[in-house]
């Protein structure tokens, strides 16, 4: 597929980062006092782009995910990703997708989330899920860096507007039911 300023090629994920899949320690390594390293099983702390405060650690490191690795849940579901915001161990529930330098990971991210739907693993008697070398075949069309660039300018800048506005909405809906329940009490004390 041709555009303006270049070619776009269409790239297997695994051509252009580094694929790792978790591997969860024994559990008599776990703990909640934050000894060892962060340990994420799964999806559990994902938020909106990066992963959430750790809730478990452990002192036994099996796969790690580094900061700014994108995180895959790769179990029930199959899909979600968000951010490494530090160096953590990561169990079997998650893959960590390494971006290389002649690709934008955040034009990968957007990628991934924007198609999470579509990415569907092996169908298993209680749930998906999707192993390392499936997450490998994912095909992405890639443009040049300066375009993955600008291309995630602009969802970065929508991403922002579009906070702004849930924002704004969510404080309108707050007015409309604080008013209702004034005329409501008012109406009820004969006030109106």
């Amino acid at each position: 597929m041709k555009i303006e300023n270049g070619e776009w090629q269409e790239k297997k994920l695994g051509d252009i980062c580094e694929i790792i899949a978790g591997q969860s320690p024994e559990s008599k390594y776990y703990n909640n006092d934050g000894n060892g390293m962060p340990f994420y099983q799964g999806k559990k702390e994902f938020t909106k782009n990066f992963i959430g405060e750790p809730t478990k650690w452990t002192t036994k490191i099996t796969k790690k995910a580094i900061i700014n690795d994108i995180l895959m849940s790769v179990r029930a579901p199959v899909g979600p990703v968000n951010f490494a915001t530090q160096t953590i161990c990561i169990g079997r529930g998650l893959a960590s997708i390494r971006v290389r330098k002649s690709v934008d990971k955040d034009f990968i991210f957007y990628f991934l989330k924007k198609h999470q739907k579509e990415i569907i693993g092996n169908t298993g008697a209680v749930f998906n899920s999707i192993n390392k070398n499936q997450i490998g075949q994912i095909k992405i069309p890639i443009p040049p860096l300066a375009e993955q660039q600008q291309i995630v300018k602009k969802l970065d800048k929508l991403s922002k507007q579009t906070q702004e506005l849930t924002k704004i909405y969510q404080q309108k809906t707050k007015n409309v039911v604080e008013l209702q329940k004034s005329i409501l009490q008012q109406a009820f004390n004969g006030e109106l």
